[in-house]
């Protein structure tokens, strides 16, 4: 045993490190070596300070400000209706994931548009009814939106807004959100 130690040791004895390693392990960095590293951390810096000012922005834009953006962006898409239909009551049977009634929208709808269909959509995550009216005063099409409220959206504020090239009004009624986008 004794004869490997010292096989080991005259076989290590004759070994040295280069110049550069022994400054790297010493940590001593040439300044090329510096610079990439002050860069790398200041890069670092500017990436973690961009996402919290990212998340700050989010979490400080209110909730009817990010139901406004979101019917814009919808209503911009101009998407076809999956269910063409000018009943609600029809509408009714065929969007049945549904957990709302759209007959709330009846009064509504009957006495200022013409029903020309709808499909599915979601605001802010939530299952919502994306109907094509017609406008029976303008002849212009539009966009009503329909949710049912959640803790989220229940104390949404009524909002008209024009963003985007959309005007757009925001309203809770019986339980439910409602969002009608025209275009401007």
């Amino acid at each position: 045993m004794d004869r490997t130690k010292e096989n080991i040791k005259e076989y290590y004895s004759n070994k040295s490190l280069g110049e550069e390693k022994v400054h790297l392990l010493l940590g001593k960095h040439s300044k090329k070596n510096r610079i990439w590293m002050l860069s790398k951390i200041a890069i670092a810096a500017l990436l973690i300070m961009g996402f919290i000012f990212t998340i700050f922005q989010f979490q400080n834009s209110n909730i009817e400000d990010r139901i406004v953006k979101e019917i814009a962006m919808n209503h911009n898409k101009q998407l076809n209706v999956e269910f063409p239909s000018d009943s609600l009551s029809d509408l009714q049977t065929k969007l049945t994931k549904l957990d709302f009634q759209l007959d709330k929208a009846e009064g509504f709808i009957s006495d200022n548009y013409i029903l020309m269909g709808g499909r599915y959509c979601s605001i802010q995550g939530n299952l919502a009814a994306q109907l094509k009216i017609k406008n029976n005063h303008t002849n212009d099409f539009e966009t009503l939106y329909i949710t049912e409220l959640n803790p989220d959206l229940e104390n949404v504020e009524s909002a008209d807004v024009n963003t985007e090239g959309v005007n757009i009004k925001i309203w809770n009624e019986d339980g439910l959100l409602y969002g009608i986008a025209s275009d401007i």
